[in-house]
């Protein structure tokens, strides 16, 4: 695999993220179910916390690759949101790259727990998830989402 860095997103990746997804259902399952499509970059920046949370980007052959947020939830609990992967890089384990990367800086801000949510269609990523030691805690069968927990070791 050729190199991969690992930085602070800028609102231009948010751009072209905002470029990997065609369709109200794809946007749903990216950002959820309170994300305006058609994309517009303000309203866009607004809906996810774009200057809140803190945001990252994976790139990969010099191009963009990957995209995901952390959020703190309290003093020990944060929550990642709105992970991607560019669909010309999927299938290369860019995912599991870009997800082990925040799970570093949470361990780093030494937070103890991790959540993120997934809607109950998104195979591919639950799989990865639960491969990364996240475990399935409360269902919303409402919206056909689940909330992922994974319990961070406690520092030596």
């Amino acid at each position: 695999m050729s190199e991969i860095d690992f930085r602070k997103a800028s609102v231009g990746d948010l751009i072209e993220v905002a470029d990997w997804m065609s369709s109200a259902e794809e946007a749903r399952i990216w950002g959820g179910d309170k994300i305006s499509f058609p994309f517009e970059i303000g309203q866009l920046q607004k809906e996810i916390a774009f200057s809140d949370c803190r945001s990252f980007s994976l790139t990969a052959e010099t191009s963009l690759a990957g995209f995901g947020q952390i959020a703190t939830v309290s003093p020990d609990k944060a929550h990642l949101a709105r992970i991607i992967i560019n669909p010309r890089h999927r299938g290369r384990q860019l995912g599991r790259r870009l997800l082990k990367e925040m799970i570093k800086i949470c361990q780093n801000v030494s937070f103890k727990q991790i959540s993120l949510n997934v809607y109950m269609e998104n195979k591919v990523a639950i799989r990865l998830y639960e491969t990364l030691g996240f475990q399935t805690g409360q269902i919303n069968d409402a919206i056909g989402s689940m909330k992922m927990i994974l319990d961070l070791p406690a520092e030596p």
